[in-house]
């Protein structure tokens, strides 16, 4: 478990270091309603190009908002009250005139050669998202804020493509490439958008009224089967204890090519070896399972900013050890935790134990990282042990349900906590996540 801990941490540093840095201007919020993008990668050359159309709200009095872009080249970009345009610091700034009508309506045409944010497999014809959406797609990429997306890819006709959402289009276009549509059309935050296109073998397994579907170049349809057998009993586990049915009708897992694991919303890609973890220890499935808890919390119940990241992965953490405790056995559970007091410890032992609620998340430490993960997913064990296993699931759905769909922060957690168990839990926060 232990190896398994350190490979989660390495894959996700670069992502921790440089998205979530927070930033404070005296621009305008932004509230994104929708987007709308056309993404032509080439796989060959490492390059993308593409167009989106985005409607968004403007909150206050400023005339300048800020997209994200990362280092995405701007073609051109036209809105109706637009005044003027600029690439600043991985920004697109705008300066827009007062208007009278109540959204607007931008559109961008960009390219881009990211060296992030996209990992291209030229040697087995391979392309997919990790992280950085803003690196593909010009978005409003703080979690707070929601949207619904539309996303066409534009892939060779002998390759597989996968988005978020459901596919409603396929077009033929001329040299031998398609057109293919996704629609997801519940608000999601950007980070959580992405896609895969590649040469796949796949499986699939339907349970209840979700389409589970396992794609990978390595593995034969049989081994997808084995290595994914999990996904419908861990499909189960969450749906049990939130009440809440999974929110759309297919879940993808891709093995991709590199050894990178992400979750976006109705898929996730998993590192190569996974695959061949699993057939060796069955047991092994903490990953697997990481991911699919984000379906709930992290995609659907999202920290409101990125110094409550824990509500993130500690979560996803602790939900993982969770279902290895009713497939596997109390004991099962029970080493897994122990093995995040361990890191947990580690980091108390070099004095840069913090609160879990971070003031400042620009340029985490390694460190940094392993309490968001560790210590989170340690300090809800530690809920569960003082509240006892009622009143801690009790109090986990009743903060799901309530805030499915929404933005949170620690305090929306700790409040539900309070009312499942009708106990004043102020001193275990201010304990373990504000001091």
């Amino acid at each position: 478990m232990q190896k398994h801990l350190t490979v989660l941490l390495l894959v996700y540093s670069s992502f921790w270091s440089t998205t979530f840095a927070q930033t404070k201007t005296a621009r305008a919020e932004l509230d994104v309603l929708d987007y709308k993008v056309i993404l032509e990668p080439n796989i060959a050359q490492k390059s993308l190009s593409g167009t989106i159309m985005i409607r968004f709200l403007k909150k206050g009095a400023a005339s300048e908002v800020a997209f994200d872009c990362g280092s995405l080249i701007i073609d051109d970009a036209k809105c109706a009250e637009l005044l003027s345009y600029r690439q600043e610091k991985q920004k697109l700034i705008l300066t827009l005139s007062p208007m009278s009508q109540s959204d607007y309506l931008l559109a961008i045409k960009y390219h881009g050669t990211p060296s992030r944010g996209v990992s291209f497999f030229p040697e087995i014809n391979q392309v997919h998202s990790v992280f950085h959406s803003n690196e593909w797609m010009v978005c409003n990429i703080q979690p707070a804020d929601r949207a619904t997306v539309q996303i066409s890819l534009v892939v060779p006709d002998s390759l597989i493509g996968i988005a978020n959402g459901r596919l409603v289009e396929k077009l033929r276009l001329e040299q031998h490439k398609l057109s293919l549509t996704w629609v997801h059309e519940t608000p999601i935050p950007a980070y959580t958008f992405g896609f895969a296109i590649g040469t796949f073998n796949y499986s699939n397994k339907r349970v209840g009224g979700t389409s589970l579907q396992y794609f990978s170049q390595g593995h034969t349809s049989a081994e997808l089967a084995l290595i994914f057998k999990e996904s419908g009993n861990m499909l189960a586990f969450f749906q049990q204890k939130t009440g809440l049915n999974y929110p759309l009708l297919q879940y993808n897992q891709i093995l991709g090519k590199a050894e990178i694991s992400q979750e976006m919303s109705g898929f996730t890609v998993i590192r190569h070896s996974y695959g061949q973890q699993v057939l060796k220890d069955s047991t092994q499935i903490n990953l697997a399972a990481h991911e699919l808890a984000h379906q709930w919390w992290g995609n659907m119940v999202t920290c409101r900013d990125w110094g409550h990241f824990w509500l993130n992965e500690g979560f996803a953490v602790f939900m993982s050890s969770a279902f290895k405790e009713q497939r596997f056995g109390r004991a099962a559970y029970l080493q897994d935790i122990k093995d995040y007091q361990i890191e947990y410890q580690k980091v108390k032992d070099k004095g840069l134990d913090k609160p879990l609620v971070f003031a400042n998340w620009n340029n985490p430490s390694a460190e940094d990282r392993n309490l968001v993960y560790y210590k989170g997913a340690y300090v809800l064990h530690l809920l569960r042990e003082e509240l006892g296993d009622e009143l801690f699931w009790k109090g986990i759905q009743q903060y799901t349900q309530a805030n499915f769909g929404k933005a949170v922060i620690t305090k929306d957690f700790q409040s539900a906590m309070e009312k499942a168990s009708q106990q004043n839990l102020q001193p275990f926060f201010e304990q373990w996540c504000y001091k």
